[in-house]
């Protein structure tokens, strides 16, 4: 089924779901659901019903079975916002929330600084060195 919402509306859903932190999509779908009585709406569809995937960036509605096509999606709409590497398991576990993907950043740069330091492609430095180096030392 398809809703076709005036301009006002879809502005208006797009700041709704911003808000909420989920694609406008999962937004208008989960409020369907939940008005037709299902208390948690991904999870309660009815029996036979197969739910659409929608991408939790921008709600990009795939076509094929599932997850099917997701990861070249990500890689050409979003890999400069998140890695897919870090966005697919929280994807994938219907987790991944748009307000906290800077920190999933944050770790996926951690831990890719601590593999290049533990392969000895990376070095540290202390604080003392730092600030000699740049003419901070007393």
């Amino acid at each position: 089924m398809e809703i076709n919402f005036t301009p006002e509306q879809e502005a208006k859903i797009a700041h709704i779901a911003s808000l909420e932190g989920v694609a406008p999509d999962r937004l208008v779908r989960d409020a369907v659901l939940k008005g037709l009585g299902y208390a948690e709406p991904a999870a309660a569809l009815p029996e036979g019903v197969r739910q659409k995937k929608v991408c939790p960036e921008c709600g990009h509605r795939f076509q094929g079975n599932g997850w099917d096509g997701i990861d070249a999606h990500w890689r050409s709409q979003h890999e400069d916002i998140l890695p897919y590497k870090i966005a697919w398991p929280f994807i994938q576990a219907g987790n991944y929330d748009t307000a906290q993907r800077e920190d999933a950043e944050d770790l996926f740069i951690a831990e890719t600084r601590l593999a290049e330091l533990r392969a000895g492609r990376s070095q540290t430095h202390t604080l003392d060195e730092v600030e000699r180096e740049l003419g901070l030392a007393d």
